[in-house]
């Protein structure tokens, strides 16, 4: 299966779990799509609401254009 980053967003589902049933460990593979897209936010259910909030809130500041 083609690299995290030359993959459309619709198949980051599929890739994550061909990555899996290689037996490579989900936490590796999150922690590599999180590191090689922008496009994708990781939020942790452990996270409080605010912390979680913050997380998009600083996502989205780096996906808008600079004025």
């Amino acid at each position: 299966m083609s690299s995290v980053t030359e993959i459309e967003f619709e198949q980051i589902r599929d890739w994550v779990r061909g990555e899996s049933a290689k037996g490579r460990p989900m936490k590796e593979i999150v922690a590599e799509l999180a590191s090689s897209r922008n496009d994708v936010t990781v939020l942790s259910v452990k996270d409080s609401q605010e912390s979680r909030h913050q997380k998009i809130v600083d996502a989205l500041e780096k996906l808008s254009p600079k004025s």
